[in-house]
């Protein structure tokens, strides 16, 4: 999906140490679809695999979205923004340029509102000599900022001097659950490995202004790589799939019944790289979804309308949840 909603242009050498690619829409794609897995790919970023299981016995219930909301998701618009920014760059960097994230910080954030600490991500290339880590910083505007980019490299300096510190990160995460790449990870510290330097914008594209590139060239004094993320209504884009990820939650099982089975199906957890399994989420198959209500019996209650959600409600989600039986 990713693969085919974004396409990554040729890559252009600006100066000697300065690198930028473009990665624009693709091919037009289904609404539905979509959001379905920008929803699904939100979802995964902040909820561990078995969490809302643990919390609620029927994934279906509209408690479960309430909950996202006011406890997983942010709230404050800048926040929101950055979040949705680093999770399009984690799935950029794992589906298109197959690097290795293991890790998704956002799961990590006690709080909804507050901001990443140290690396947005890391991404690693272990099987080469030396091993490379990937380590980007990443901003998300939906206005124009001239200097955003140059922002991005200073902060970027700022993780580069503390990095041990967000391997580390990475290292106790993996250690947690038990996965043996954490011991690959940790010899890096003692072995050695060389760091790839990315800034990444997620930009709307009619607020984008070539100099904004063009500032960055003087300052960057070090090989950097820069990636420009250009999607048309970035804010109503980043509005819908965190709406999408409310929704995207599904029913544990059959038992629930036929109308908790016709709700969004449940996200499949990552391999062991942090990339998604296969398989559609979010509001995919709404349209058959509600044909199927249509034909339920009139005795089976139906999941009540999502009313308190903050954000806007997507129409046809809408429909999916608060359809009445026939």
């Amino acid at each position: 999906m990713l693969e085919r909603w974004l396409a990554e242009q040729d890559v252009e050498r600006v100066s000697d140490v300065l690198e930028v690619q473009l990665v624009t829409e693709g091919e037009p794609l289904e609404e539905d679809a979509l959001y379905g897995y920008l929803g699904q790919e939100l979802l995964r970023n902040y909820v561990v695999p078995g969490e809302l299981a643990a919390v609620f016995s029927d994934l279906g219930v509209p408690e479960v979205a309430d909950h996202l909301v006011k406890h997983k998701f942010p709230s404050v618009e800048r926040i929101r923004n950055g979040d949705f920014g680093e999770a399009l760059t984690g799935a950029l960097f794992r589906r298109m340029q197959r690097w290795r994230v293991p890790i998704l910080k956002l799961r990590y954030k006690q709080r909804p509102n507050q901001p990443v600490q140290g690396a947005d991500l890391l991404g690693f290339r272990l099987r080469v000599s030396p091993p490379l880590v990937a380590v980007p910083e990443v901003k998300t505007r939906t206005t124009k900022r001239l200097d955003v980019a140059v922002d991005a490299s200073m902060s970027l300096k700022q993780v580069l001097d503390d990095l041990p510190s967000s391997v580390l990160f990475v290292v106790a995460r993996l250690l947690e659950q038990g996965n043996a790449l954490a011991f690959r990870i940790a010899r890096l510290l003692d072995d050695g490995f060389t760091v790839e330097r990315h800034v990444v914008l997620v930009h709307d594209n009619d607020k984008w202004d070539d100099r904004i590139t063009a500032r960055l060239v003087t300052p960057e004094d070090e090989p950097t790589k820069l990636t420009v993320v250009r999607l048309t209504n970035l804010k109503d884009v980043i509005t819908k799939a965190f709406t999408a990820a409310t929704l995207a939650p599904g029913p544990p099982g059959p038992a629930q019944g036929e109308h908790s089975r016709c709700l969004i199906p449940a996200p499949q957890s990552g391999d062991s790289d942090g990339r998604p399994s296969r398989g559609m989420g979010g509001l995919h198959g709404v349209r058959s979804c509600v044909r199927r209500l249509s034909s339920i019996r009139s005795d089976i209650p139906t999941p009540a309308c999502r009313t308190s959600l903050s954000m806007p409600s997507i129409s046809r989600a809408s429909t999916t949840l608060c359809a009445s039986p026939s």
